[in-house]
């Protein structure tokens, strides 16, 4: 009985090991980012931080402006 149990263990450590290890985006060159599914970006224009959640853009009518709606968490000290 007990061997039965460790089994499902066994497997899913072997499964776990055989994985390819995970890229997060990094930067290749000063243009390309490399995405986790081996995608590469090449934004045009210039790039704003916007923080860690926006959740919604929307582009003015003559193009020259994004607003952007951020939902950041607020952190209490």
């Amino acid at each position: 009985m007990r061997a039965l149990l460790l089994l499902p263990f066994c497997v899913a450590s072997l499964f776990a090991e055989s994985q390819p290890p995970t890229n997060i985006p990094r930067q290749i060159d000063a243009e390309t980012v490399l995405l986790p599914n081996q995608w590469s970006l090449k934004p045009v224009g210039s790039q704003v931080t916007v923080g860690d959640f926006p959740v919604n853009i929307q582009i003015s009518p003559d193009g020259k402006f994004a607003a952007v709606l951020h939902c950041a968490r607020l952190i209490h000290n």
